[in-house]
């Protein structure tokens, strides 16, 4: 039976399984067995869009108070807990590398971590430069470049660009505030949507690399 709810997001665990945000509960479809079953996984908060993030078969859930990691296999068996990131709120954007190592996360306030999944401790920050005239722009979408050397930041200003190991921003591109963010199967190319509008900016990933 499906369950009730609209579908907020989707997002493929692996081939054979796609996890379904609906109804504030995370589910699990076998697409190599039953489509019509689908496993109850986790708490998420109904009302985000992005409410949940993987990455080589971790899965990071945000019920709107914390932030919950863990690993999945396959639809039916129990996911193994990893880490927690608590005091989280439903402003939270998040994604995850991936190789599901390292959580990056956004708060809305001007703060952006990276956290190991493994624990959820923060394993560095990320340096955020304000405005000119000192507000902080509101970031919109997360994702990680294929080489899961570079984080892209999608906020109300443009794109921002920073370098994994050390947390520092290394590019910018002006463009309308952006709401979403998606990179390519062969991580040639990265993809945004525009906040307003039908604007949809694509650039090739190569052009968008330190020189």
């Amino acid at each position: 039976t499906e369950p009730a709810g609209k579908v907020t997001d989707l997002r493929f665990l692996s081939d054979q399984v796609l996890l379904e945000a609906r109804g504030g509960t995370l589910y699990a479809r076998d697409l190599g067995g039953d489509r019509s079953k689908v496993t109850k996984l986790a708490a998420v908060h109904a009302e985000v869009p992005a409410a949940f993030a993987v990455g080589s078969g971790v899965v990071a859930t945000n019920d709107g108070k914390r932030i919950t990691l863990s690993r999945l296999t396959h639809p039916g068996t129990t996911p193994t807990p990893l880490g927690v990131v608590e005091g989280v709120t439903d402003e939270i954007v998040i994604t995850l590398t991936p190789d599901g190592t390292l959580l990056a996360l956004a708060d809305g306030t001007g703060k952006l971590a990276f956290h190991e999944t493994s624990t959820g401790k923060i394993a560095r920050k990320l340096w955020w430069r304000k405005r000119p005239d000192g507000s902080v722009p509101t970031v919109g979408a997360l994702a990680f470049l294929a080489d899961e050397k570079t984080l892209v930041v999608g906020c109300a200003d443009g794109l921002r660009l920073y370098d994994v190991e050390t947390g520092r921003e290394r590019g910018w591109v002006g463009t309308h505030s952006l709401r979403s963010l998606a990179v390519s199967g062969d991580g040639a190319f990265l993809a945004a949507s525009a906040e307003r509008g039908s604007a949809v900016y694509l650039w090739p990933v190569a052009s968008l690399q330190p020189r």
